[in-house]
């Protein structure tokens, strides 16, 4: 088919004609030759990879930080911490119990 015979008329008569899930042959062809930029060639760019290598950077970075300044902090809190471990136990189990009784009420209401 020559592009000046593909007319919307024609097309849309061809598409009466064609059961719903089967399109004309020549469709597709209509479809690209309809696109404005059909006849211009793509380009495509490749992109640059320096950004992601940056942001892997600082994010590595990131992370590496906040790992040295929660190093820091732990190296700081643990003589506190085992000066009243007592306190700190006693803490913990009554967390425990706590969300212990919290999921199993929850695990009650879902059975």
């Amino acid at each position: 088919m020559r592009r000046e015979e593909l007319t919307d008329r024609r097309l849309d008569e061809a598409l009466r004609r064609q059961p719903r899930w089967q399109p004309p042959r020549h469709f597709t062809r209509a479809v690209v030759a309809r696109r404005p930029d059909a006849a211009e060639p793509v380009s495509w760019t490749e992109p640059s990879r320096l950004p992601g290598i940056i942001h892997a950077v600082l994010t590595g970075l990131s992370g590496a930080g906040l790992a040295y300044v929660g190093g820091m902090f732990l190296l700081a809190a643990t003589p506190v911490l085992v000066a009243h471990a007592p306190l700190v136990g006693w803490i913990g189990a009554v967390a425990g119990v706590l969300i212990a009784a919290a999921v199993t009420g929850r695990a009650e209401e879902w059975i």
